[in-house]
């Protein structure tokens, strides 16, 4: 098997883990969220709050992620053309 193809199947390895352990922690994060909600340390309006931050939050993390990809696009795109236009010279 040629090495691009065991990276792929390393990283396909650790998302599938990654996954596993995501799926863990919402598991038992929901167990604990019914466990304060029933004991009346949290409400569910608290409860929601906390979930539109978090959504709000990964929604900044997104836009943050999607930024960098295009300032790393636009660095690549210079280059490139900076190595065209030596090459063309």
């Amino acid at each position: 098997m040629d090495p691009h193809g065991e990276e792929i199947d390393d990283l396909l390895v650790k998302v599938r883990r990654q996954a596993l352990i995501i799926q863990r922690l919402g598991t038992e994060v929901h167990a604990i969220l019914m466990v304060l909600l029933q004991k009346k340390v949290l409400t569910l309006d608290e409860v929601r709050a906390a979930e539109r931050r978090l959504d709000l939050a990964s929604e900044i993390a997104k836009a943050r992620e999607l930024s960098a990809v295009a300032r790393d696009l636009e660095a690549l795109d210079a280059e490139l053309d900076a190595g065209s236009g030596g090459a063309a010279a």
